[in-house]
């Protein structure tokens, strides 16, 4: 039993691990899991928003996904309502009957399930702790039957994979989603919201239908949010009862949900608060018929999803909190230890541009931030390198070609990074991807020129709204990079 957070040792706080006989595990890996997983990516019937227990898939896709839906609603002033939500235990809370007809549906040899489905009958189970091996042990009874593959096992993910694929075809048709478009309409894109194992995001953005739009572009101040709100809760509601039909459950302490909802004053939108806008979300959970009030955060919180802390109104002062706690605790490290000078960059480069480095291309970090992040690394590691920390920066980072140290920078790392999802993304031309042009074409729009945004030198337009892409444009502009796109990718002439 591990702990999920450190020195948080409650007993519902801790994560089990199932060690798990090694040649059995291997086999369900090689004869279960690998080929059947393969063969539901090739149908391509597994749901696009699930990122999670797919080797096709990638946890930061999930993450960007938000961000670019959120960043496109700040545009456009559509409201929105999210909810994140986060599963209890899913592999040990699995229904064995459930996924063995499934696997039996698509095809698997009685003969394995058989095998299978005997084995977890049967299977005793005991704890290991620092002191051995208990003697006690528990096994699977008719009065308490145990459920799940458990963590450890090989085919955990791929069952609670099948599971999500399950919950996904039986939501219906009629449930409330988030559908985007273009400026142009061209493209269009409709989810219900993103997930990565157990962690799910649900939204919408159907209005009421007395959305009303004043001639100067303002929303009427009569406008009523609350079915946003309704449709939202059915969603959600709709989502519980059949993840809790899997023999899943929510975990009421990481629930929580938000809007981006605006009020109007003089042509200019501000979000709407807890203060201004007294809406709750209550739900019913597993058994319990009595309503529970699911815990609401403002749009200007940070909260943590996937490993970020993203905020839905754009902010980036959460991250850069938990970015520079990080870098300060390597710097009183750094001070107090006796590295050498290729430990100490060793260490810099191998240990902490790789811790701080996962966040960043998610998020809208400027020039001016990652300098202010930096400083006291360099403060730090500079002396410890035998080099004068007022050494000019230009030297610092500069190439070696020209006489510099080459040191990297999270800013030029960042833009890297988002870089690669940009394009990468772009050239598959699936959900990610709309959303990226999708986005593009409204920012296009902002600067009033004709010319492709990110072939302009980001200078005189500095004002525009900050946003991922609009920090992608700030380090573009900056290493001077033309993009050309395929003519299916290219914006409209506006």
């Amino acid at each position: 039993m591990l702990e999920k957070k450190p020195g948080d040792r409650r007993i519902h706080r801790l994560r089990i691990i199932a060690v798990q006989e090694s040649d059995f595990n291997q086999v369900n890996r090689l004869a279960l899991g690998r080929p059947i997983q393969h063969k539901l990516e090739d149908s391509g019937i597994l749901p696009d928003i699930q990122h999670g227990s797919r080797s096709s898939k990638q946890c930061h896709s999930a993450v960007l996904n938000k961000v670019l839906t959120f960043e496109i609603h700040r545009y456009t002033k559509q409201p929105i309502a999210y909810i994140e939500n986060d599963a209890v235990g899913c592999f040990d809370r699995i229904a064995n009957p459930l996924v063995l007809i499934f696997l039996m549906a698509i095809g698997v040899s009685p003969q394995t399930l058989q095998s299978l489905a005997k084995t977890w009958e049967k299977s005793v189970y005991k704890i290991r702790s620092m002191y051995g091996i208990s003697n006690t042990r528990y096994a699977n009874d008719y009065s308490r039957l145990l459920f799940g593959p458990g963590q450890g096992s090989t085919i955990g993910p791929f069952l609670w994979l099948i599971c999500f694929l399950l919950i996904s075809l039986s939501l219906t048709s009629t449930a409330p989603r988030i559908t985007i478009s273009s400026t142009n309409n061209a493209v269009e894109t409709t989810s219900v919201g993103e997930a990565f194992v157990d962690d799910t995001g649900l939204g919408t953005n159907m209005t009421s239908p007395n959305y009303q739009v004043h001639p100067n572009n303002c929303i009427m101040d009569k406008e009523d949010y609350s079915p946003l709100v309704s449709n939202l809760q059915r969603l959600a509601q709709e989502w519980e009862h059949l993840l809790f039909s899997t023999g899943g459950a929510l975990n009421l302490d990481k629930c929580f949900w938000f809007w981006l909802a605006w009020r109007w004053h003089q042509g200019k939108a501000k979000l709407h608060t807890m203060k201004t806008s007294k809406h709750d979300l209550r739900m019913t959970f597993e058994l319990n018929m009595v309503a529970t009030e699911v815990k609401r955060i403002e749009p200007c919180s940070s909260y943590r999803t996937l490993g970020v802390h993203i905020t839905p109104s754009g902010d980036s002062k959460g991250a850069l909190k938990v970015l520079l706690e990080a870098a300060l605790s390597y710097c009183s490290n750094i001070v107090a230890s006796k590295l050498t000078r290729q430990e100490t960059l060793k260490s810099y480069i191998q240990y902490l541009l790789l811790k701080l480095r996962y966040q960043p291309p998610l998020l809208q970090l400027t020039k001016r931030e990652c300098d202010k992040l930096m400083a006291p690394v360099l403060q730090a590691i500079l002396p410890k390198m035998h080099i004068n920390r007022n050494t000019s920066i230009a030297i610092i980072h500069g190439p070696e070609e020209l006489g510099g140290l080459a040191l990297p920078h999270l800013h030029t790392i960042q833009g890297i990074d988002k870089l690669k999802l940009f394009v990468g993304h772009l050239r598959l031309n699936h959900r990610t991807a709309k959303l990226i042009y999708i986005d593009l074409t409204y920012i296009q729009i902002i600067p009033g020129i004709g010319e492709f945004f990110l072939n302009k030198d980001y200078t005189p337009y500095s004002w525009v709204e900050k946003g991922w892409l609009t920090s992608l444009w700030e380090f573009v502009s900056q290493v001077k990079l033309t993009f050309s796109y395929p003519s299916a990718w290219q914006p409209p002439l506006l």
